[in-house]
């Protein structure tokens, strides 16, 4: 897939989703609640589905995830409503200790509330090893 070259708004949603991916490794909650909307409907790539305050008590004080990893990410801005796809590589550490990662296509629709980006639908599925 060639390179896409975003405009300003598009490399601002680009920024954002970075930022949440970022968050949800370090387990920073008050970042996770700027940047997740509070109406969000989150759909893990094992079908479960969280709202932001059970995704945020899910994590707990160890958060299992340890990276995500874009590719082919097209990010798409149309006024106050972003989108952003990509095949993404996830990183998690089990109770154990033990890291594993698995690929997932992933669609995430984001919309500017208040000047901010917000994520308000996350949706993954996962792809076969």
């Amino acid at each position: 897939m060639a390179t896409q070259t975003m405009t300003a708004a598009e490399q601002e949603l680009a920024n954002a989703q970075r930022a949440r991916f970022d968050a949800t490794i370090a387990g920073d909650v008050a970042a996770l609640g700027r940047l997740m909307a509070e109406d969000i409907t989150y759909f893990h790539s094992t079908g479960r589905v969280d709202s932001r305050a059970s995704f945020i008590e899910r994590l707990g004080p160890t958060p299992s995830y340890r990276g995500f990893a874009s590719e082919d990410q097209l990010v798409r801005v149309s006024g106050d409503m972003g989108v952003v796809t990509a095949k993404v590589q996830l990183t998690q550490r089990n109770a154990e200790g033990v890291e594993s990662s698995h690929y997932s296509r992933c669609t995430s629709v984001w919309q500017r509330r208040d000047g901010q980006w917000q994520e308000i639908l996350w949706q993954a599925t996962r792809l076969p090893d």
